[in-house]
């Protein structure tokens, strides 16, 4: 296993980081091992939450090398097959084309998955593009829209203004919050965008997922109490 601890904030760079959760050691979310890799270990790393006390980020602790997570292995989930993830894309593309005239319009999704969400805008006349860490999703998307396999950073938007130029809208649905480096992500989401240009972005609220008792009963409330005693 690849991995490092986290010693400063990933928002603020202070080290003021308190552990407020930690449910051991877990694989990656949607890995699943083919049988023609039955042979390969599934690795595990500490899931562990840090608050910043400075700043009041909530990060993960472990660093992991994100080719081990969308690469080495076919990432699994796809829009496609979720049928709240469908209605919700398509309100979503829907509700854009009512705010905003989307013929001809440059659109880069990053995280673009099997391209659901980029087609529906691509149907509606915009000129999309695709940009997705999972190579497997990538090949999928392709039959769709125009698409590249990158990890998204300041050094990859540079590249990708090169051939696509700036754009109108960029979209990134739950995926900045996966971004070990958050700041160097949203530099390169200004340098792709145009003046007076849209940058819409989706990602899980942590109170809500805390008071909707998502975790066990005992976990919640022994993450409410350690949280409240950071304050």
């Amino acid at each position: 296993m690849n991995y490092k601890f986290r010693s400063t904030c990933l928002s603020c760079k202070k080290k003021k980081l308190k552990k407020i959760i930690d449910l051991g050691n877990h694989s990656f979310a949607d890995r699943f091992i083919p049988k023609k890799k039955l042979n390969l270990k599934d690795p595990k790393y500490p899931l562990i939450l840090d608050l910043c006390t400075h700043c009041k980020f909530i990060q993960s602790r472990t660093i992991t090398n994100p080719k081990n997570r969308y690469i080495e292995v076919d990432y699994s989930y796809t829009s496609s097959n979720s049928i709240y993830a469908k209605n919700h894309w398509t309100e979503l593309a829907n509700d854009l084309e009512k705010r905003i005239d989307l013929k001809n319009k440059k659109i880069i999704e990053i995280g673009s998955n099997d391209g659901f969400l980029s087609h529906l805008l691509k149907k509606k006349g915009a000129k999309v593009l695709g940009l997705d860490a999972s190579d497997f999703m990538v090949k999928i998307s392709k039959k769709k829209i125009n698409a590249i396999h990158c990890i998204f950073s300041n050094k990859e938007s540079k590249k990708i203004k090169k051939k696509f130029g700036q754009a109108d809208i960029i979209i990134a649905n739950n995926v900045l919050n996966h971004s070990d480096k958050p700041l160097d992500f949203l530099k390169g989401i200004y340098n792709l965008l145009k003046k007076d240009a849209l940058f819409i972005f989706e990602q899980p609220n942590f109170t809500i997922g805390l008071l909707s008792l998502k975790f066990t009963t005992n976990m919640f409330l022994i993450l409410l109490q350690e949280t409240l005693n950071l304050y």
